[in-house]
């Protein structure tokens, strides 16, 4: 009996170990990997890394060229998609996004192809749609917006489209005073913009 009670605790011993072992490695933050920002502008050091929840890293970059996030997602790996071709149209572009390998499991499925539209609506006014392009949904109806595309681009804009191919991820910028208003790209990858 004693010998089975000690195989018993040595093989829940080891079950922990194990546990503990895979917790580790899963909380481990790596430098060199894109980084999908955990907190915010002006985040400190103690608020990223109070906010567990999540798993957050802190590791400054200093000099810091691609504005990566000090304050990032353990695993912030995410293959995302990847642009295959882009087309110049009257009021912007089309993309053509294909998905990069299979997406994590916690978020299937995936939906591939995309296509993502970017056209310069007026001068204040860019529209930015990613959607499915073999399956219709459901969208907010054009009356509601009361915002009909023109049928010719605008002669200025104050905003620029940029991008990054590999993984996808788009940014907009006001042209009048440089301010990034909207930035959905991973930073640290080989092209921050194109």
């Amino acid at each position: 009996i004693i010998i089975k009670v000690c195989l018993v605790m040595l093989v829940k011993f080891l079950l922990v170990l194990v546990f503990l072992s895979i917790c580790y490695t899963q909380q481990t933050c790596e430098v060199n990997r894109p980084r999908i920002n955990c907190g915010y502008n002006g985040i400190t050091e103690s608020e990223c890394v109070a906010n567990t929840s999540p798993g957050c890293c802190w590791n400054p970059v200093n000099p810091n060229p691609n504005n990566e996030p000090w304050c990032y997602y353990v695993n912030s790996l995410v293959e995302g998609y990847e642009v295959q071709s882009v087309v110049s149209t009257n009021l912007g572009y089309n993309l053509s996004l294909s998905l990069i390998g299979n997406g994590p499991e916690r978020y299937q499925p995936d939906i591939t192809p995309l296509q993502a539209t970017i056209e310069y609506f007026t001068e204040n006014i860019i529209h930015v749609k990613i959607f499915d392009p073999n399956d219709d949904r459901w969208e907010v109806p054009d009356s509601v917006i009361e915002i009909n595309p023109p049928v010719n681009p605008p002669a200025h804009t104050d905003f620029t489209f940029s991008y990054t191919d590999n993984p996808f991820g788009f940014a907009v910028t006001r042209n009048s005073d440089k301010v990034v208003i909207f930035n959905s790209t991973i930073t640290g990858s080989n092209s921050p913009y194109n």
